[in-house]
C-alpha cells in the first residue's frame, strides 16, 4: 500500500501564488535586495568577532575563537546564497578571504578543544597522568604560537573582507529591480547543497576524509536554510534544520574523536623520537602512557564512526529531502511511493531489496525466457562488491545487461585483526541483497555469488556467509585462490588471444595479486584446456592486494612516502620467492582489477586534457600501457597528498588511499616478468563466471517488415538485438502518458507545453522502441551509443529531420537531460528542441516504471491538477523500485510540464482495475 506523504514543507512565497504569512512581506522583494541585506548583516557580525578575538582576555578567549569560525561560515553562506545575484569575480575574492580567517583561527580553536577534552579526561583517568601531561605540553605550546600570530593577522584580513564584502553588498544594492526574485534564489542555493549533501553520502563513509565532507555540506545546507528563514517560514524553516542538527550534534563525536586520534598519533612519534635521542623532554613513562591513551581513542574511533554512519542512514529516512523537494520546485517532485527505496547510500543505485524467500543454490524461482538465458554473478572482493547481469546470445558469449559497483571495503583491518569488521559485514549483506533485486528485476535464471581473499583469511568468514543467507536468501561460495586466477584467466582469453604465444594475466585485488602463466598451443598442463586462451603453465596466488599492503605499511600517507620503499622491498621479496625462476617471460601481459582500469583512465583523461570530460567515452578496454608510463602516474601521485590525490582526473576518489600500493605491484611485477608493457581488460572474475555458467547456449534469428515507420523501427531494433519485452512495455507506457496528458492539457499551467501532435507521437514510439539499442555496442554510455545507431539507420517513413528528433529522444531517456551545450541538441532547430524535451520527459517517466524489466505496471492513469499530475498506477505486486525509477527521472518533466509528479500504487489483487494502457500502432505487430 502506498504510505501517505509526510506534511510537507510549503513556502509562504511558493503556494500557489498566496502568502501564508504576511509577518514576511519583505521576502517578496528582488532577491539582490534580499540577500544584500543578509550579507550586510553578517558582515558587521564578523566585523564584531574580529574585534572581539583581538581584544579578548584568556577566559574570553576560546569563545571569542569559536565566535568567530562560526561568523566566518555563516558569512561565506551568504556569499554562496547570493551567487544568482551577484559576479562570479567578486564572490570568490570576498570567499578567499573568509577562507583565511578561519584557517587563521583554526590551530587555536583545535588546540583548545582538545585541552578541554585532556583536562575533562585527566580527572578520569589518573593513573594515565603522565601521558596527559605530556599531551598537554604540547598542545598548550601549540595554542599559545598560533595565537600569537592572530593579532597580527586578524586586522588586516579584516579591512580585507570589509572591502570584500563592501563591493558584494553594493552591487546588490544597484541590481536591476528585473533581476531574480529571492524565490529563485532560494531554489538554486537549496537545490545546489541538497544535490551536493547526496553527492557526499554516494562517497565510501567509513573514511573519515568523506564523513567529514559530508558533515560539512549538511551545515552548508543548515546555513542556507537559515538564511532563506523569512521565505520560507519560521516553522517550516525548524522542521527542516532539525534533523540536520541532529545529524551534526551526533558526528560531532566522530570528528572530535579523529581530531584527537590525529595530534595523538603526532604527539607520540615526537616523543617517541626525543626518547630515542635521550633529549630533555624524553620521558618513557609519558610515552608508553601516551600509547594506551592513542589505543583507547582508536577504539573509541571505530564506535563514534558506526554511531557517525547510523546518524546519517536516520537522516536519510527522515522527511528532509521529500520536504526540500516540495519546497524547491523542480528539484524533484513530490512522490507517495509505497515504500522508498531501503539502504541504498548512492542516489543511481538500484532502489530496493527483492523478496526474501531464500533462493536454493543461486536458482530464482523464475522461467527462463524462450531461446535465451539470463544470468547474473555478485563477486565479493576485498575492496568492493561488483554485480554483472548478462543475456546470453547462443555462441558461447553474453551481452551485459547492467553493472553495479559498490565499495565496502570488506577487508579493512583484517591485516590487523584476523576478522572481518561485523558493521561492514552488514553492510556488505544489504548490499548483496539489494544487487540481488536487480538481477531479479532482469529475469535472471541464476545467480552465482562468489567471495575471495578477505573469506578465505578471515576468521569469522563464514559469518558473513550466514548472514547473506538470512538478508539476501543467497549462498555464498568461498572460491580457492587458483579458481580466482583460473576465472579471470577465462575472461581475458576470450578478450585477447592468448593461445598463439606466451602470456600471463595478472589480476591485483584488495586483498591478494594473482598471476597466470600460459604457454601456446601445445605445451604444460592439460587444465588450461577449454578456457579459450593456451595451456597454462602455472597458478600463482600472492598476498599483494592494494587494500592490505596499504594497511600493512601504515595507511595511505606512510605507504606513499616514508615506507614506500620498505613496501616496494617486500613486494620484490615476495615475487622473487613465489615466482622463482620464469619458465618463459610473456610476449603478452593482460591485467584485470581496479587497479589497472584506474591507471589506464587516468592516461586518457591526461592525453585529452580539459576535453577529457566530453570525450572520453569511460572505457579503457585493450588499452597498451608501457612502463614507463606506469612509473610516471606512480611518481606522481606519490608526491600528493590523500586529499589531492582524490583530486586527479580519471582517480576515483575511493580509490585514492590505495593506488600507491596497487601501482607499486604493477611496477614491481612487470620488472620481474621482463615486460615492458601491459594490455589493459575490463573484466576479471565476474566476467569469467558468466563465461562459466554461459557455455552451450543458443540464440534466434529475425527479420524485420516495411512501409509504416514502425515497421522499420522495429526490423532496426530486431537486429540491434533489443529487449523486446522491455522496450515495447515501455513504449505503451509512453503512449499511455502521451494520451492521457494531451487530452487532459487545459488542466495544466502551461497547456502549451502539451499540445503536441499525432506525428509526435509516432517519433515518441519510435524512441521508446529504440532507447536501449545501445547495448549493443556496449553498457557503459549505452544511451549516447543508441543516439548513434539511430542517426545512422535506415527507417523507412521517417524523414531525416525525424529521425535526429527520435535519436535525441532515446539520447536523453537517461543521465543527463537536454541541453543546448550538447552538440547533438544543438543542432537541432528550436521547435524540435521543444519537442525533444517533451518527449523526453514522458519517456524517461516510462522508462522509469520499468526499471526492474519485469513489466509490472499493468495499468496507468493520470489525473493533472494546476499543481500536481496523479499517475495512479496498478499491479499485481508492489513496483516499489520501478516508482523509485520514476521518481528519480521525473525532473525533466515537472520541468517542462509545469506540474509535481505523484505516484501512487493500486494493488489488482485487492481491487482491480482496468487496462489503460493503449496498444501502439506498432509495437505490437509481429516482425516478419
Amino acid at each position: 500500500m502506498s504510505r501517505p506523504p509526510s506534511p510537507g514543507v510549503e513556502s509562504p512565497i511558493m503556494a500557489s501564488g498566496k502568502r501564508k504569512d504576511t509577518r514576511h512581506a519583505d521576502v517578496q522583494a528582488q532577491g539582490a535586495g534580499f540577500m544584500a541585506g543578509t550579507l550586510s548583516h553578517r558582515s558587521r557580525v564578523l566585523v564584531r568577532a574580529i574585534r572581539a578575538v583581538v581584544r579578548a582576555e584568556n577566559d574570553d578567549a576560546e569563545k571569542a575563537v569559536h565566535q568567530l569560525r562560526v561568523a566566518t561560515r555563516r558569512t561565506a553562506a551568504a556569499l554562496d546564497a547570493a551567487m544568482p545575484v551577484l559576479s562570479q569575480k567578486r564572490a570568490k575574492a570576498a570567499l578567499r578571504v573568509l577562507r583565511k580567517i578561519r584557517r587563521a583561527a583554526g590551530p587555536v580553536r583545535d588546540a583548545d578543544v582538545l585541552l578541554r577534552w585532556v583536562g575533562a579526561t585527566r580527572r578520569k583517568q589518573p593513573e594515565e597522568r603522565a601521558g596527559f601531561t605530556l599531551l598537554a605540553r604540547s598542545l598548550r605550546g601549540r595554542r599559545n604560537d598560533a595565537a600569537a600570530q592572530l593579532p597580527g593577522v586578524l586586522p588586516d584580513l579584516r579591512k580585507q573582507s570589509a572591502q570584500r564584502l563592501g563591493r558584494a553588498i553594493r552591487e546588490m544594492q544597484r541590481a536591476s529591480p528585473d533581476g531574480p526574485a529571492i524565490a529563485d534564489v532560494m531554489r538554486d542555493g537549496l537545490q545546489r547543497h541538497a544535490d551536493s549533501v547526496l553527492e557526499a553520502a554516494g562517497a565510501d563513509l567509513g573514511r573519515t576524509e568523506n564523513l567529514h565532507n559530508l558533515r560539512i555540506e549538511c551545515k552548508r545546507l543548515r546555513y542556507a536554510l537559515e538564511i532563506f528563514a523569512p521565505a520560507i517560514g519560521k516553522s517550516a524553516c525548524g522542521r527542516l534544520i532539525r534533523p540536520l542538527t541532529d545529524f551534526q550534534q551526533a558526528i560531532g563525536g566522530f570528528t572530535d574523536c579523529s581530531v584527537r586520534v590525529d595530534h595523538l598519533s603526532e604527539v607520540l612519534a615526537g616523543a617517541r623520537a626525543n626518547l630515542r635521542k635521550r633529549a630533555k623532554h624524553g620521558d618513557r613513562d609519558g610515552v608508553e602512557s601516551l600509547g594506551r591513551i592513542l589505543r583507547a581513542e582508536r577504539t573509541a574511533f571505530r564506535r563514534e564512526l558506526r554511531a557517525a554512519r547510523a546518524a546519517w542512514d536516520r537522516l536519510l529516512a527522515s522527511s528532509l529531502f521529500d520536504d526540500l523537494r516540495r519546497l524547491v520546485f523542480g528539484a524533484g517532485p513530490q512522490v507517495t511511493p509505497a515504500e522508498p527505496p531501503a539502504n541504498d547510500p548512492h542516489p543511481t543505485g538500484p532502489a530496493s531489496r527483492g523478496p526474501s524467500e531464500p533462493i536454493r543454490n543461486g536458482r530464482l524461482p523464475k522461467p527462463p525466457r524462450k531461446g535465451r538465458r539470463r544470468i547474473a554473478a555478485i563477486d565479493i572482493g576485498t575492496n568492493s562488491i561488483r554485480l554483472i547481469v548478462g543475456e546470453t546470445d547462443g555462441d558461447g558469449s553474453y551481452r551485459v545487461l547492467d553493472d553495479e559497483k559498490e565499495i565496502t571495503r570488506l577487508g579493512r583491518g583484517l591485516h590487523e585483526t584476523g576478522r572481518l569488521d561485523p558493521d561492514t559485514m552488514e553492510h556488505s549483506a544489504v548490499t548483496i541483497a539489494r544487487m540481488k533485486s536487480i538481477a531479479e528485476g532482469y529475469g535472471a535464471s541464476q545467480i552465482r555469488v562468489v567471495a575471495t581473499a578477505a573469506c578465505r583469511e578471515a576468521k569469522n568468514g563464514q559469518d558473513l556467509l550466514r548472514r547473506v543467507r538470512e538478508v539476501a536468501g543467497l549462498e555464498v561460495e568461498i572460491i580457492p585462490a587458483e579458481q580466482e586466477a583460473l576465472l579471470a584467466y577465462r575472461s581475458a582469453a576470450n578478450a585477447f588471444d592468448l593461445s598463439g604465444s606466451p602470456a600471463a594475466v595478472v589480476d591485483i585485488g584488495g586483498g591478494s595479486l594473482e598471476v597466470v602463466l600460459s604457454a601456446g598451443t601445445g605445451h604444460g598442463d592439460p587444465r588450461g584446456a577449454g578456457l579459450g586462451g593456451g595451456v597454462i603453465e602455472r597458478v600463482f596466488s600472492l598476498p599483494l592486494g592494494a587494500v592490505r599492503l596499504t594497511e600493512q605499511f601504515g595507511g595511505a600517507t606512510a605507504a606513499a612516502t616514508a615506507r614506500h620503499k620498505e613496501l616496494s622491498r617486500f613486494v620484490d621479496d615476495v615475487l622473487r620467492k613465489a615466482l622463482g625462476k620464469l619458465p618463459f617471460s610473456p610476449a603478452v601481459v593482460v591485467g584485470t582489477g581496479g587497479t589497472f582500469t584506474t591507471l589506464a583512465g587516468v592516461l586518457a583523461h591526461k592525453e585529452l586534457g580539459p576535453a577529457a570530460q566530453g570525450l572520453f567515452s569511460g572505457s579503457v578496454q585493450g588499452r597498451e600501457v608501457r612502463r614507463s608510463e606506469l612509473c610516471h602516474v606512480l611518481d606522481y601521485v606519490r608526491e600528493l597528498s590523500l586529499r589531492d590525490r582524490s583530486r586527479v582526473p580519471g582517480l576515483p576518489a575511493d580509490r585514492a588511499d590505495i593506488i600507491v600500493a596497487g601501482l607499486t605491484v604493477i611496477d614491481r611485477l612487470l620488472e620481474r616478468l621482463h615486460a615492458n608493457s601491459v594490455l589493459i581488460h575490463e573484466g576479471g572474475i565476474r566476467d569469467g563466471l558468466l563465461l562459466s555458467m554461459v557455455r552451450g547456449e543458443g540464440a534466434a534469428d529475425a527479420n524485420g517488415g516495411r512501409n509504416n515507420p514502425m515497421r522499420g523501427v522495429l526490423r532496426f531494433a530486431k537486429a540491434c538485438q533489443y529487449e523486446a519485452a522491455h522496450a515495447r512495455h515501455v513504449a505503451r507506457l509512453s503512449l499511455s502518458i502521451f494520451d492521457q496528458l494531451v487530452e487532459q492539457r487545459d488542466a495544466l499551467k502551461r497547456p502549451e507545453s502539451a499540445d503536441l501532435s499525432p506525428r509526435d507521437r509516432v517519433l515518441l514510439e519510435a524512441a521508446a522502441v529504440l532507447h536501449d539499442v545501445g547495448y549493443l555496442v556496449n553498457y557503459a554510455s549505452h544511451h549516447k551509443h543508441s543516439y548513434h545507431l539511430i542517426v545512422h539507420a535506415d527507417l523507412p517513413g521517417l524523414t531525416s529531420r525525424e529521425i535526429q528528433v527520435v535519436a535525441n529522444i532515446a539520447r536523453y531517456h537517461r543521465a543527463a537531460e537536454p541541453k543546448d551545450k550538447h552538440r547533438n541538441f544543438a543542432a537541432l532547430g528550436e521547435e524540435d528542441r521543444q519537442r525533444v524535451r517533451a518527449l523526453a520527459a514522458i519517456l524517461r517517466v516510462a522508462d522509469g516504471l520499468d526499471r526492474t524489466h519485469m513489466q509490472r505496471i499493468r495499468a496507468l492513469r493520470l489525473r493533472l491538477t494546476r499543481s500536481a499530475a496523479n499517475f495512479d498506477i496498478t499491479a499485481d505486486a508492489e513496483p516499489s523500485v520501478d516508482v523509485w525509477g520514476a521518481v528519480r527521472k521525473s525532473r525533466l518533466f515537472s520541468r517542462v510540464y509545469g506540474t509535481l509528479p505523484h505516484f501512487d500504487w493500486k494493488n489488482t489483487l485487492v481491487g482491480g482495475s482496468s487496462d489503460v494502457v493503449p496498444n501502439s500502432s506498432g509495437a505490437n505487430e509481429p516482425v516478419t
